[in-house]
């Protein structure tokens, strides 16, 4: 079976930078080394359920902008292993709390690939493409130090 080098990762925005205000979700598509390699925003009919994705040609009208992770899809007809292991380290490292990980011949692997994800996961994007994390479960901490 081929090795999946992609990963689809489903989000809404929790803030709005200039013309995204009106916009609900969006569609990324991630490498392996968690780089955006496309996006698309989902725009929702408000007469029926359809939707609309336009492409977002110019990755500079998302960076910085702050997301909020709905799910991720993967492709069925590859394995998906490598890539779902980077993203849940990825999210581990930061605190995040994944259990019940399907198995790869499971159904579930199709709609939870990663498993079950307790916390909420938000990210944003850098002007090099690069997604960073970010989770309520990662609290800060001040640490005071005495000077000798």
């Amino acid at each position: 079976m081929q090795t999946a080098k992609e990963i689809l990762i489903n989000a809404f925005a929790v803030s709005a930078k200039n013309n995204l205000k009106h916009v609900h979700q969006f569609e990324f598509i991630i490498n392996h080394k968690l780089k955006l390699l496309e996006c698309v925003q989902l725009l929702t009919a408000t007469t029926h359920n359809d939707h609309t994705a336009t492409p977002i040609e110019h990755n500079k009208e998302i960076h910085n902008v702050l997301f909020e992770l709905n799910h991720v899809r993967v492709n069925p007809k590859l394995n998906n292993d490598s890539i779902i292991s980077i993203l849940i380290n990825e999210l581990s490292n930061i605190g995040v709390k994944i259990e019940n990980k399907p198995d790869n011949n499971s159904l579930a692997t199709c709609f939870q690939p990663l498993g079950e994800i307790k916390d909420n996961v938000r990210f944003y994007i850098k002007e090099n493409n690069k997604m960073i994390f970010l989770a309520n479960t990662a609290k800060p901490r001040l640490v005071q130090m005495n000077r000798l």
